[in-house]
C-alpha cells in the first residue's frame, strides 16, 4: 500500500511538504520490505528512522507554529505526541521495550482520549499479518494527520517561509541519522 503525494497535501511548497515526502519515502521503504522473520531487524531499522524523524518533524513544525502564533498549536502539539506515542507502541510490539518518547510528548491529553494503538506485532498472528496491519495504521496515520490537522497551517505558510530558511531537509540529515 505505497502512499503517492498528491498536490492537494501541499502546505507550504518548503520545509514542511519536503518533511512530508521523507516521510512517505520511509513509510513506503515500511510497506515494500518484505515481511518474513528474517526482515524484522530491516523492519525494526526502519521504524526507528521514521521515530526519529518524525520526532525532528513534529519539533520544528511547532516551533514554525509558535513563531508565528498559531492559533491551534496546543491541539497540534496533542496531536503529535499521541502519534508519537502509537509509533513507540508499535516499535515495542515488535522489538520489545525501547526508550520512552521524550516526556514532552508524553504528556497525557486532557483534551479528549488518547487514540487505541494499532495491534503490537508481536501478538498478531503472523509477522505478515502485523506488517499489514502496521501498513495500514502508518498510511492512515500519515494522510489524516496531513489532511485533517496540517492543512490548517496552510494560511500560515507564508509567515513559516522565511523562519525555516536556516533549517536542513529531512532528506539531507539521513547520515546524521542512520
Amino acid at each position: 500500500m505505497q502512499i503517492h503525494w498528491r498536490e492537494e497535501m501541499a502546505i507550504d511548497g518548503g520545509l514542511i511538504d519536503g518533511d512530508h515526502k521523507h516521510l512517505i519515502s520511509i513509510m513506503n521503504e515500511f510497506c515494500a520490505a518484505s515481511p518474513t522473520e528474517d526482515s524484522r531487524d530491516r523492519l525494526l531499522g526502519i521504524l526507528d528512522r521514521l521515530n526519529v524523524y518524525t520526532t525532528i518533524h513534529f519539533r520544528r513544525e511547532e516551533q514554525l507554529q509558535r513563531a508565528v502564533h498559531y492559533p491551534y498549536i496546543d491541539a497540534h502539539h496533542h496531536e503529535h505526541g499521541d502519534l508519537l506515542r502509537e509509533l513507540y507502541s508499535i516499535h515495542e510490539g515488535l522489538a520489545g521495550p525501547v526508550a520512552a518518547p521524550p516526556a514532552e510528548d508524553a504528556a497525557a491529553d486532557d483534551d479528549g482520549p488518547t487514540p487505541a494503538p494499532p495491534p503490537p506485532m508481536a501478538e498478531a498472528g503472523s509477522i505478515v499479518e502485523a506488517h499489514r496491519t502496521v501498513a495500514e495504521f502508518l498510511h492512515h496515520w500519515l494522510i489524516d494527520h496531513i489532511i485533517k490537522s496540517d492543512l490548517r497551517m496552510k494560511p500560515f505558510a507564508k509567515r513559516m517561509a522565511p523562519l525555516s530558511q536556516g533549517m536542513q531537509p529531512l532528506k539531507q540529515m539521513r547520515a546524521w541519522v542512520d
